[in-house]
């Protein structure tokens, strides 16, 4: 019985990129959070960036921003006044390659890194946990 169990679990923690990939997109924009579990999610999430997780690993299994969350994270080149003003704020206030502490705007809880910064350009990537 224990054999079973444990190759059970094993089997069950071997996720490969391509799985990743389909389960994220099956269930990353299913999900809401109520305020304070996403909070306590993106604090979870920016811990673990801190200890050395990839980002593009975080935000294909947990991002909820359903333009980016496939490539990583990472958006498309914007211009900076197009963004909410939360994003506004911390983008203006990030070096480039520097990692943002998360912050709360319309759409949930967000943490982002500012990738490229170019007059009134920016490109970043980001995770989001949107919530009700």
């Amino acid at each position: 019985m224990r054999y079973s169990l444990f190759t059970f679990t094993l089997y069950c923690l071997c996720v490969t990129t391509a799985n990743a990939q389909w389960y994220s997109s099956e269930t990353n924009n299913n999900f809401i959070h109520n305020d304070a579990s996403a909070k306590k999610a993106i604090w979870s999430l920016y811990d673990s960036l801190q200890y050395g997780k990839p980002f593009a690993t975080l935000a294909l299994r947990y991002s909820q921003d359903p333009t980016s969350y496939r490539d990583g994270g990472t958006a498309k080149p914007i211009l900076i006044n197009d963004l909410v003003k939360e994003f506004q704020d911390v983008v203006r206030q990030l070096h480039v390659g520097q990692l943002s502490r998360p912050f709360k705007h319309e759409y949930g809880y967000s943490i982002i890194q500012l990738l490229e910064r170019e007059d009134d350009t920016c490109l970043f990537r980001s995770i989001l946990l949107r919530t009700d």
